[in-house]
């Protein structure tokens, strides 16, 4: 029998890692979105300034999404990337659906973070992780023991990583992020998982955002025409 020690599992498979990765860049991109509402796609009206930050964000994810996907996404992303798949109907079928769905959360969590302090709001959107792992645990598809510290150190992360020092945030905003964002954004997350077993996990996301894209587009011409915005002057900054 061989005395030779086994050799350890990678440690970007650890848990443990995964989840302190999980935590930083949820807390990094949440920041950048609260610091993007507050200072840059601002407006008297706030859906006005949601729904432009989600049409410039959706085309701006989608067209970065598509140069990296091509340049590294077989090397860095999914070895089974063997570029852009057209004829794949399953695939396609839940990256439209998670797209969509994807375009609703993003709106209302950018409507959202208007109505309250960056920092409690970040912590809020972070509760998508709970409803996911809920929805694992009741799926039986895993163990609640075994997802309590991951979901603890994405919550607890994301909230540290963006502490201020203020906990104000309205009731409107607290149910726009964390209950209809965060569950909207479970429900994408759980048909973004059927779609990524059907194709590889590049061309899911690629094709998912060019639909929260174009989503985000559409409805933002209709909900702001039937509203009448912009008017003339909603295009004046803010003064908050």
């Amino acid at each position: 029998m061989s005395t030779q020690p086994t050799k350890a599992a990678p440690l970007w498979r650890s848990v443990f890692v995964l989840s302190l990765l999980a935590a930083v860049f949820s807390a990094v991109f949440k920041s950048m979105d609260n610091i993007t509402v507050h200072n840059i796609a601002i407006a008297q009206d706030g859906l006005t300034a949601a729904f432009a930050y989600l049409v410039v964000g959706g085309w701006t994810g989608f067209v970065s999404g598509l140069i990296f996907s091509l340049l590294v996404g077989k090397r860095l992303v999914d070895p089974d990337f063997n570029g852009l798949v057209f004829r794949n109907r399953v695939m396609h079928k839940q990256a439209l659906i998670a797209g969509v769905i994807s375009a609703g959360s993003t709106l209302f969590l950018l409507w959202g973070n208007q109505l309250g302090d960056p920092s409690v709001l970040i912590a809020l959107g972070n509760g998508v992780i709970v409803y996911t792992a809920l929805y694992d645990v009741f799926t039986k598809q895993a163990s609640g023991r075994l997802l309590l510290v991951p979901i603890v150190m994405v919550i607890v992360g994301g909230a540290l990583a963006a502490f201020s020092g203020s906990f104000y945030v309205t009731a409107l905003g607290i149910v726009m992020v964390t209950l209809v964002s965060n569950l909207l954004a479970a429900f994408s997350e759980v048909v973004e998982q059927k779609g990524a077993k059907a194709s590889d996990g590049v061309n899911l996301f690629v094709w998912r955002f060019f639909w929260l894209a174009s989503t985000g587009t559409i409805l933002a011409i209709v909900v702001s025409s039937i509203r009448g915005y912009p008017q003339p002057d909603s295009n004046r900054r803010s003064t908050r």
